[in-house]
């Protein structure tokens, strides 16, 4: 069930608030600000980083031995990593060779949320409702309810197992006769699911562990509860609870996935010894490596669309910073108005429409002065080429005008009689 709360907030209490809102709009707009200019700086020294290493690397055709005429060159080299080490999860009792080991817990949880709605009345005042709802669900922590506005679900959460995320990750990941940087191990992904077997041992202890806890928590006795099976597997999951297909609050699930030992496998990176390293330019470092076999075109038109992507998120970033610093700055034009509902909601209207196209005009002139800064030669053959398109259009298309109006004031020739 839900819980709703009602609030009045004051004329002057909101006018108040605006001027405090007016602080923290300058803060965002600055933060915006901010963001764009090292962007600008990121994305272009990214550009120039991934271009010095496109003209530096060569082609390591061969990984299976060291070849010394490598050395401390750029290569590009596909294969296979391969590792013989185990990793382990001793809460669960696994032992897998594996390039790498990772173990996620959830938890059946009373979960609350929040919702808020506010309408603005005669006067200036305003009515404040938020609705606080519950729900269960699967959470990636135990939620902590003693703080929950409805007294009626505090105190229901309870976990039957606690456990943490987990990750493990071999040391020594050999790459034909070399060994992959620990670099280059933690970026390999492609995980699959790892099938989990209990013990019956173990099963039967964990078993009665998760029973006699259900038991105390809830107080729950009987058959149902002493002959149901509390630890169930399937698959790549281990289940704590009475039902899988039925959860209850306290129920945990645990999720396991690995990398196999044998992993196809392409990079780009300094050969160091008989390891690799990263590319030092003086723009930045630069070091990829892809699961499955890709050719060095394809991870450098990757790693540049991964820079666009991160240049055109960040712009939107600094962009929305700015909106909503300039909504925060112009917030009290509209606050005061609030004393008439109607005219404050034209008024947020119009402050939304000159924020946008503020925050648009400041955002492209940080944008352009940062390039002004990282690529003033660009800029300026840029800023040369629009100019002279300008004088072509505006002195040759006036002359060209003229032209065709003085064509058309002459008179036109008699016919010519026979």
């Amino acid at each position: 069930m839900a819980v709703t709360e009602t609030e009045t907030i004051g004329y002057g209490s909101r006018v108040g608030s605006s001027f405090k809102a007016m602080g923290f709009g300058a803060l965002l707009v600055l933060a915006g600000i901010v963001l764009l200019w090292w962007n600008e700086g990121r994305t272009v020294h990214r550009a120039d980083t991934i271009a010095e290493a496109q003209d530096a690397y060569v082609e390591m055709d061969n990984i299976s031995t060291v070849d010394p005429s490598f050395a401390g060159k750029l290569v590009h080299a596909t294969g296979t990593a391969t590792t013989s080490e185990t990793l382990n999860d001793y809460a669960f009792g696994i032992s897998v060779n594996a390039i790498a080991l990772e173990r996620e817990v959830e938890y059946y949880q009373w979960d609350e949320t929040k919702k808020t709605e506010t309408k603005d009345n005669l006067g200036g005042s305003q009515t404040k409702t938020t609705t606080y709802d519950y729900k269960k669900r699967w959470c990636n922590n135990p939620v902590k309810d003693d703080e929950f506005k409805d007294e009626a679900y505090r105190g229901k959460n309870f976990t039957l197992r606690d456990y943490k995320d987990e990750a493990w990750t071999a040391e020594v990941v050999n790459f034909g006769a070399y060994k992959l940087s620990k670099a280059q191990i933690s970026s390999i992904g492609n995980a699959e699911d790892y099938n989990v077997e209990l013990k019956g041992e173990k099963r039967q202890q964990w078993n009665e562990e998760v029973r006699n806890k259900y038991k105390k928590v809830t107080g729950a006795e009987g058959v149902e509860v002493d002959d149901a099976e509390w630890v169930h597997t399937a698959g790549n999951v281990v289940y704590f609870g009475k039902d899988p297909e039925n959860p209850q609050i306290g129920d945990v699930r645990v999720t396991f996935t690995y990398v196999k030992p044998t992993t196809e496998l392409s990079t780009i990176a300094v050969v160091s010894g008989t390891t690799f390293a990263a590319f030092h330019t003086k723009t930045g470092d630069f070091i990829e490596t892809s699961v499955g076999i890709r050719s060095a075109g394809e991870m450098f038109t990757s790693a540049e669309e991964s820079n666009n992507f991160i240049k055109w998120l960040c712009r939107l970033g600094g962009f929305l910073l700015i909106y909503f610093g300039l909504k925060n700055l112009f917030g009290l034009l509209v606050t005061i108005l609030k004393i008439v509902p109607a005219l404050a909601s034209i008024m947020n209207f119009g402050v939304g429409i000159v924020c946008g196209i503020l925050a648009a005009a400041i955002s492209l002139v940080v944008i352009a002065i940062a390039w002004f800064f990282y690529r003033p030669i660009l800029s300026i053959c840029l800023l040369a080429v629009a100019g002279f398109l300008v004088w072509v259009f505006a002195f040759k298309g006036k002359d060209k005008l003229k032209e065709l109006a003085n064509r058309g004031k002459q008179p036109a020739e008699a016919p010519v009689q026979q």
